[in-house]
């Protein structure tokens, strides 16, 4: 799976959600992470040409992932 890099928003960061403008929800994914086995909410949000961006809720904050090609069925473009 491809590595994604995220972004850490603790509240003085609004401007990372301006990245979102024309992104609808496509999915909201309850888990836990591999590593700590802590629990993250995963929201997946995509626009019309096919790109996802990640927004996952955790305990110590919130990540905001960068943009990356999916296909339409939400699978990763490696």
């Amino acid at each position: 799976m491809k590595d994604i890099k995220s972004y850490e928003f603790y509240g003085d960061n609004p401007e990372i959600f301006h990245s979102l403008v024309g992104f609808e929800i496509a999915d909201i994914l309850f888990t836990h992470t591999k590593e700590e086995n802590e629990n993250v909410v995963v929201v997946k949000c995509a626009n019309k040409q096919h790109v996802e961006i990640d927004l996952l809720f955790k305990e110590d904050g919130i990540f905001v992932t960068e943009p990356f090609a999916v296909d339409e069925d939400l699978t990763i473009i490696e």
